[in-house]
């Protein structure tokens, strides 16, 4: 089996990170995704055009992954994927600790030193960020990021390409929509709508995410 990473940056470089150190036997080819270069190497991996992948790879023998942090483009490479029948393949660093209840979904990345704590879901294309923990009874939908250092308490809701930024920190019960970004350090004590930015201690929101973009 081939794994493909879209992206060639620093979340790709994460991830190959992992790979190279934990999943050495499970594929034999690492194949990095960038449209915008081409036929160059990273790592002493392939740097290709996702139309060359397309062209030159048995897509039954190919896995994927998304390597790239901003969650309205990893939403978008997600279903570019999906649509050309390759398969969304989950990465969980060995020192992550992840309850035997948790769900994870297809194409999420777990970083180093996080904590998955009991009867969570962790949904498709998610990435959790090193040493940031999740408690128990969360849900956090699909190609949201969460950062490093940042701690959901439990019961908590988080929606869809949502960004929580490092170090920040969510109160329990607490409900945060699609297209949410927390800024650094926030604490978050009340439930953000949709397409919000909130920073802040205690946060509160301070303008429209209008282009559900983070960076």
């Amino acid at each position: 089996m081939k794994l493909m990473i879209y992206g060639a940056s620093g979340l790709a470089k994460e991830i190959f990170d992992t790979i190279n150190q934990n999943y050495q036997d499970r594929w034999d080819e690492i194949i990095f995704i960038d449209d915008f270069q081409n036929n160059i190497f990273l790592f002493g991996n392939r740097i290709i055009s996702f139309s060359k992948l397309l062209d030159e790879y048995k897509l039954s023998l190919v896995e994927a992954i998304v390597g790239i942090g901003e969650p309205f483009y990893r939403d978008l490479l997600a279903k570019k994927i999906l649509s050309n029948s390759l398969q969304l393949v989950s990465i969980v660093h060995p020192t992550a600790v992840v309850s035997g209840s948790a769900l994870i979904g297809n194409g999420s990345y777990i970083g180093p030193f996080s904590f998955i704590s009991s009867n969570t879901t962790i949904s498709d294309n998610v990435v959790i960020q090193p040493h940031a923990m999740v408690g128990h009874d969360v849900e956090i939908g699909n190609s949201s990021v969460i950062g490093p250092n940042s701690a959901i308490a439990g019961n908590c809701i988080v929606g869809e390409r949502t960004y929580i930024g490092m170090n920040a920190c969510i109160e329990q019960k607490r409900s945060i929509g699609n297209d949410v970004i927390i800024g650094m350090s926030s604490c978050v004590t009340r439930d953000i709508p949709s397409e919000m930015i909130a920073m802040g201690y205690p946060a509160r929101v301070i303008g429209k995410n209008e282009n559900k973009k983070v960076f």
